[in-house]
C-alpha cells in the first residue's frame, strides 16, 4: 500500500468512533476498492492541471481603488507561482505596491476533489488574520470565483469579499476583488493583470 493510502486508511480508522450524526457509517476495516476511491480522492487531476496554467514568473500591473467614483491608483509588482506537494496546490508569492505602500503576500490555492470546489488561503503584511475563500468553477472552464469576509479594521463590522480570477491565454491572466461591507452595496477595490516575465 502507498504511503499516501496508508495515511489515510489510518484516519479512517481513527475517526470512525466519531462519525457525524446522519453521516454515512465509517467501515471498521479497510478494502481494496476504499484504497482505490481513497487514491483517487487525494490524486490531482484536470482542476489541478488548471491551477498549473498559473505557474511560473509574473510582472503585475495592480489597479485599486479608494474611492469607487474617483481614479484608480496604478503599480507594479511581481510574483512567482509554483505548483507544490506533487502538484497538488498553487503557491503564489507576491511583491509590490499597493496605494503608496509596499505590499508582500502569500497563497495557497486548491482544488478539493471531494468538495468539488476552490479552496483559498491568504496572508499579507496588511492584515494580521488569515483570509479563507471558498468557490467554484465558471462556465467558461477557465475562471473561477470564490467567496470570503473579513473585519473592516475601521468598524469591526463584516466585508464580504468576492474575487475572480480569469485566465486569459498562456501569458496572461487577471484577478478581481470584490468587497460587500455590512449595508452596502459591492465595490470593486482591486484589479490585478498579470503579464509572464518575458512576455508583452
Amino acid at each position: 500500500m502507498a504511503r499516501g493510502a496508508f495515511v489515510m486508511a489510518s484516519l479512517v480508522l481513527a475517526t470512525a468512533a466519531t462519525a457525524q450524526e446522519g453521516a454515512k457509517a465509517q467501515p471498521t476495516h479497510i478494502e481494496e476498492a476504499d484504497v482505490e476511491r481513497m487514491n483517487k480522492a487525494m490524486a490531482p487531476g484536470e482542476m489541478q492541471q488548471l491551477l498549473a496554467r498559473l505557474e511560473g514568473d509574473w510582472t503585475y500591473q495592480v489597479k485599486s481603488w479608494r474611492n469607487p467614483e474617483g481614479p484608480p491608483d496604478v503599480a507594479q509588482g511581481t510574483a512567482t507561482k509554483r505548483m507544490i506537494l506533487d502538484g497538488r496546490y498553487l503557491e503564489e508569492i507576491h511583491e509590490g505596491v499597493i496605494q503608496g505602500s509596499p505590499t508582500e503576500g502569500r497563497g495557497i490555492t486548491g482544488w478539493d476533489n471531494l468538495a468539488k470546489e476552490f479552496q483559498v488561503a491568504w496572508i499579507d503584511n496588511f492584515s494580521t488574520a488569515v483570509l479563507y475563500c471558498r468557490g467554484r468553477l465558471e462556465a467558461d472552464g477557465k475562471s473561477w470565483t470564490v467567496y470570503g469576509s473579513h473585519l473592516d479594521p475601521m468598524t469591526d463590522g463584516k466585508v464580504e469579499l468576492r474575487l475572480v480570477t480569469r485566465i486569459v491565454d498562456a501569458d496572461h491572466h487577471t484577478f478581481e476583488h470584490y468587497m460587500k461591507p455590512a449595508g452596502a452595496p459591492e465595490k470593486q477595490w482591486m484589479e490585478i493583470r498579470y503579464t509572464r516575465k518575458g512576455k508583452s
